[in-house]
């Protein structure tokens, strides 16, 4: 019998238990088909019993059909089917009455990655802006920051550039509150990232404000590398010769959504 097979089979008995409000053991069940579901990669097939059995576990367990729900969001994820948003919605509801913050925070990302990959920005900013403050809330600065700049870099692609900056501020002033040697490299990466939405929402010479800001609170930011590159891209604006700086610059030693953010705000600064 292959993955399918034993699937259907332990599916058609956990509606039978379910028919009879065996909701413990149909919940069971369920979770059982949907793990050879997983294995047979049926993505769909999988979420649906998964949710089934997260229906089930209301009967009995919020817990479990958080647990349930937000296995199904992550199933109907891979295949792109919309029901994932409800099944990570009602995980990060029951997740939240379990007071289980981390887990809700965690839904919530799943949320916000599969909202912006179906080009949904707006959702996916909210969606992160809400697992950030919940990290937050549970001293997780460094899960924080991952959502934090995830909106920051959503926020900033649609034109919210005050917004993004916003939240890299936020995010470097969250690891002002760590002492280690981790703080002193992502400071500059988060404040490169608020300058260049700064640099975007108005002036040059607000800009070099907010720089000079950024430089008396934050010692780190000081002559780094996201700072001397900040400087330069406001000369090149004042002197009008952004085009070719840009096309001269070396953005090897910068992470990925750095570059993206830098390569974004470049198209509309040319």
């Amino acid at each position: 019998m292959n993955y399918t097979q034993q699937a259907n089979t332990l599916k058609g008995n956990a509606e039978m238990a379910s028919r009879l409000d065996g909701y413990k053991e149909s919940s069971s069940l369920f979770e059982k088909a949907g793990s050879y579901y997983k294995m047979g990669k049926e993505w769909n097939s999988a979420g649906d019993v998964f949710r089934r059995a997260a229906e089930d576990s209301m009967n009995f367990s919020t817990y479990m059909a958080a647990v349930n729900f937000t296995k199904a969001g992550e199933l109907y994820a891979k295949c792109e089917n919309e029901a994932a948003v409800m099944a990570f919605e009602n995980g990060i509801e029951n997740w939240i009455d379990n007071n289980r913050m981390i887990q809700a925070a965690r839904a919530y990302s799943f949320l916000g990655e599969f909202h912006a990959k179906k080009e949904r920005p707006v959702p996916a900013i909210e969606s992160h802006s809400a697992a950030s403050d919940l990290y937050d809330a549970e001293n997780r600065p460094a899960a924080c920051a991952v959502s934090r700049r995830k909106a920051g870099v959503l926020s900033s692609m649609i034109g919210d550039y005050r917004g993004g900056a916003i939240f890299f501020e936020e995010v470097a002033k969250g690891y002002l509150r760590i002492d280690s040697a981790l703080s002193d490299c992502a400071i500059p990466e988060y404040l490169f990232g608020a300058m260049l939405c700064n640099i975007a929402a108005g002036a040059v010479g607000h800009a070099k404000g907010e720089l000079c800001n950024y430089s008396n609170d934050f010692p780190m930011f000081r002559d780094t590398k996201e700072e001397v590159l900040i400087v330069s891209i406001c000369d090149a604006l004042d002197g009008d010769n952004f085009d070719s700086f840009m096309k001269n610059r070396d953005l090897s030693n910068f992470r990925p959504w750095q570059k993206v953010l830098l390569e974004n705000w470049a198209k509309i600064a040319a």
